[in-house]
């Protein structure tokens, strides 16, 4: 004989615990609709801190005013550096690699535009990449005629790398200013 009859549920199912199960909490108007507000002044303010970001960056990265003065390349080897993003007058500035391989910027939803968890260049490349590679372009790693040109997608190896080494990247641990790589290392080996 079958213990199983229709429209009941079997004894399995029966045992099984109704943790989890609970009918779902609900506010009284007045408590929903501060919470609505709440969440409305959250968002207003992410929305906000986007915006400044987005301005920032715009105003970093425009070809006609982004471009570092001669005053503040004197007193930063890193605005020496980001200086060199700007070749062009008129242009937008792009990273080594993507000048040197003549590479199509991005353009549309594709282009970046300072919203971005991390800092790109307009051309869409990290800015650490880029400047670790610009480090290197000007120090002479890059000759004509002998090996490569630039050193493309391995970029975010090399940071990787350098960060296994002496932790977050940063421009200064990158020359050694006051050595701070040294700093970094001793902190990363303990």
């Amino acid at each position: 004989m079958n213990s199983h009859t229709p429209g009941k549920i079997s004894n399995k199912r029966q045992k099984r615990s109704r943790k989890g199960l609970t009918k779902p909490h609900r506010l009284p108007l007045s408590d929903a609709m501060d919470e609505i507000k709440r969440l409305e002044q959250l968002l207003e303010q992410k929305m906000e801190k986007y915006f400044k970001r987005r301005e920032r960056w715009q105003a970093r990265w425009d070809p006609a005013t982004g471009r570092p003065t001669e005053e503040q390349m004197k007193d930063s080897t890193e605005e020496r550096l980001r200086a060199e993003f700007f070749k062009h007058k008129d242009a937008k500035p792009r990273c080594y690699s993507c000048r040197i391989n003549h590479a199509v910027m991005p353009s549309g939803s594709e282009a970046p535009n300072g919203t971005e968890d991390t800092e790109l260049l307009p051309c869409g490349c990290s800015y650490n990449g880029a400047m670790l590679q610009m480090f290197l372009a000007k120090s002479g790693l890059f000759v004509k005629g002998e090996g490569p040109d630039s050193l493309g997608v391995q970029r975010v190896l090399y940071v990787k790398m350098f960060e296994v080494f002496f932790g977050k990247f940063t421009f200064d641990k990158l020359v050694n200013g006051a050595g701070a790589r040294l700093e970094a290392a001793k902190k990363q080996a303990y």
